[in-house]
């Protein structure tokens, strides 16, 4: 009995680790440094209320509906070196999608479970100016539309 319940333990663990955001997974593994770091959650509430407001276009109304949150991760302390963890950490669960490197900025987007062109996660890491911000999309997330929802995002902030 008490092998199953510790089976059972480490299973939902398992469970609950693998189905962290990278976000999630990118502050704890800095933790120690969590004084750096401003964080911004955006609930699918949230979206769905903003969007109401805000969209008059059908096609990023049927987007926003697919997506679960949004998180926004940004540090000047360390940028560098957090900019390099963070990718060092992509890199192991994420496959690139397009990489920007122009003057003094670096843009990185890499997704995660990309099947028929719909992603479960798109993430957005950016160096620019001694800055990193790291934007983290979860849900249902149709790769062609991703421009229409960066417009959404910055009616947010």
């Amino acid at each position: 009995m008490k092998k199953i319940i510790l089976l059972s333990c480490f299973f939902f663990i398992g469970i609950a680790t693998f189905s962290q955001d990278f976000a999630a997974i990118f502050l704890d593994a800095n933790e120690e440094h969590e004084a750096d770091f401003s964080v911004v959650n955006i609930t699918s509430s949230m979206l769905k209320m903003v969007s109401k407001e805000n969209v008059n276009d059908e096609e990023l109304m049927s987007l926003m509906q697919q997506v679960n949150g949004i998180r926004i991760v940004t540090a000047e302390a360390n940028a560098r070196t957090h900019y390099n963890e963070a990718k060092n950490l992509l890199k192991k669960q994420h496959e690139e999608l397009v990489t920007i490197k122009k003057s003094k900025r670096n843009i990185s987007i890499y997704t995660k479970g990309n099947k028929n062109n719909v992603a479960t996660e798109v993430v957005m890491l950016m160096l620019e100016n001694g800055k990193i911000t790291l934007v983290d999309i979860l849900g249902k997330i149709d790769l062609s539309q991703l421009s229409n929802l960066s417009m959404l995002v910055d009616k947010i902030e």
